[in-house]
């Protein structure tokens, strides 16, 4: 069975506009967790982390420099997409196992 889970934060000034945030989505195999996506302002710019099982990283800018809009942008992007970036790392998983 592959469970899942979402870490979320988010930080924001008085007038509730973010200017950092980090979420990412992990699966659970054999136990043990592997981050799968990630979106994140940690480099002072939006963008979206997609890993492999080998630890391989593709990253991609969004096209956002207000981060409120990136964050809702993300947070749609996961939850449109998260069955095909789960998919496409247990399909790596299979290959390499």
């Amino acid at each position: 069975m592959c469970l899942h889970f979402l870490c979320f934060w988010s930080l924001s000034d008085s007038k509730k506009r973010c200017f950092t945030y980090y979420f990412d989505g992990h699966i659970n195999i054999k136990n043990k967790w592997y981050p799968v996506v990630r979106y994140d302002t940690v480099h002072g710019f939006a963008h979206k982390d997609i890993l492999s099982d080998k630890g391989d990283v593709e990253k991609e800018i969004l096209p956002f420099d207000d981060f409120s809009l990136a964050l809702t942008f993300a947070e749609k992007d996961l939850k449109d997409n998260w069955q095909k970036y789960k998919e496409r790392y247990l399909k790596g998983v299979e290959e390499n196992d």
